[in-house]
């Protein structure tokens, strides 16, 4: 049984079983309100289903298993809202890390602004896509067993942390990496976004 990471309550309503990739849970916490993923699925069991299923149904090309090159090159289309918005926390000294990076797209419009880019994303493939052709240091794994020698001035995470078994374990470590002056940038998914609030029924079967 879930435990809510706001409030501890553990009463929860299924609200959806369709979720963005495919089939899973979405739990809406009865005390607090807070919604979660309720897969129960640790990070191995992330790392296998990235590497395959996550892959094939949530292309950014509908139908089409991209690959590391190709998704980098999709994804460089749609990123620059993104860019625009952090560009100006962006100097020549900064340390940017960047959790679920993806191909890298992001890392590699930030790359000549700063001292220092890293990105961490659970797909190997894409992790070696991004060492070997972005010259952008990519580890693939989970940020909470991440070690560093030095703090980030700004962590990014987008349509990121709601994929995660423990959003909160992950903030902290997020908070643990940041310098002392430093910046998180963070965007999930909207759960009251047009397509879901104006599909007739929102709950059992509905899609988040």
């Amino acid at each position: 049984m879930p435990v809510c990471e706001i409030c501890n309550g553990k009463d929860f309503d299924l609200i959806a079983t369709k979720i963005r990739e495919g089939t899973g849970r979405i739990l809406q916490c009865n005390n607090c309100g807070l919604i979660i993923q309720g897969l129960d699925w640790d990070y191995k069991q992330l790392e296998n289903y990235y590497e395959d299923e996550y892959q094939r149904t949530n292309s950014l090309v509908s139908g089409t298993v991209q690959s590391p090159l190709e998704h980098f090159q999709a994804r460089l289309q749609t990123i620059q809202p993104v860019f625009e918005q952090i560009h100006s926390l962006l100097t020549p000294e900064t340390r940017v890390l960047e959790i679920g990076c993806g191909a890298g797209a992001l890392l590699s419009l930030i790359k000549p602004h700063v001292a220092k880019c890293v990105g961490i994303e659970l797909n190997k493939t894409f992790s070696e896509f991004i060492n070997e052709n972005l010259g952008i240091e990519a580890y693939s794994g989970s940020i909470d067993d991440a070690k560093f020698d030095y703090k980030f001035d700004l962590i990014i995470s987008i349509a990121t942390l709601d994929h995660l078994p423990s959003p909160y374990e992950t903030l902290v470590t997020m908070r643990d990496l940041l310098a002392p002056d430093g910046k998180i940038y963070i965007e999930v998914p909207n759960r009251n976004e047009g397509l879901n609030h104006y599909i007739p029924s929102l709950r059992l079967g509905t899609s988040i």
